[in-house]
């Protein structure tokens, strides 16, 4: 949450440093008698603006969030609206792959929280922080790769609820925590794993491979389809 959030605290931030001059500004404007250098308060709000801007700056680098073409996370309930036009994140200059530009990047994730007597387990697109390289915004090829990493992340969130559904009372955080750091271990080794087999797609035959070890696994996990585990 923090990669998609953090540029909010930084936003507020800023915001809140301006209003508060704005307010200087005002009082001391109400008692003209005081004998006040403006141009000093003026010289302070720039710089803070300049101070501002280079930290979103760095936070938009760092965590690789574009935060001036933002869209929240999409659900994997909604998987097949999705499109490459959706990738917003931020291109960084002269990155390729093997050579070309034609690739793309996805980000997708696992959230978790527990309240009172229910678990919620949901897998998210993260928009901001995933990007295409290409012109060609209709490349149905690039498009079903990509979605195919956040099938395999629906795949560990349906193996996570799963876990979760064995405990015969409701999990203590650290116990939540702890079945979280083993699936995302299992989550990131296989969609390293699904790259590197399939040469990032590159490779059609084992994509199709791929695509059906994929489905079948998420065919398989049905039960777990509901993203409430109650106890």
């Amino acid at each position: 949450m923090l990669k998609n959030n953090i540029y909010l605290i930084v936003l507020t931030f800023y915001m809140s440093v301006i209003g508060l001059d704005v307010i200087k500004l005002i009082n001391l404007a109400r008692k003209p008698t005081l004998n006040i250098d403006l141009s000093k308060y003026f010289f302070r709000t720039h710089m803070l603006v300049l101070f501002c801007g280079i930290s979103l700056t760095l936070v938009a680098v760092i965590f690789e969030v574009n935060i001036f073409d933002y869209s929240k996370p999409i659900h994997y309930s909604n998987v097949e609206k999705i499109s490459l036009k959706d990738f917003n994140g931020l291109k960084l200059p002269g990155q390729t792959l093997q050579g070309g530009n034609k690739f793309a990047f996805i980000t997708s994730g696992i959230e978790f929280k527990k309240h009172k007597g229910i678990v919620n387990v949901n897998s998210y697109f993260h928009p901001a922080r995933s990007y295409v390289y290409i012109d060609d915004l209709q490349n149905d090829d690039l498009l079903r790769h990509e979605l195919y990493h956040f099938h395999i992340t629906e795949i560990w969130a349906r193996i996570f609820r799963k876990e979760i559904s064995k405990f015969k009372d409701v999990p203590t955080s650290s116990m939540l925590n702890k079945t979280y750091v083993y699936i995302e271990a299992k989550r990131n080794a296989m969609q390293a794993e699904y790259d590197f087999d399939t040469n990032h797609s590159y490779l059609l035959g084992k994509q199709l491979k791929w695509q059906v070890k994929i489905d079948s696994m998420l065919s398989a996990l049905s039960a777990y389809e509901n993203t409430q585990i109650r106890f």
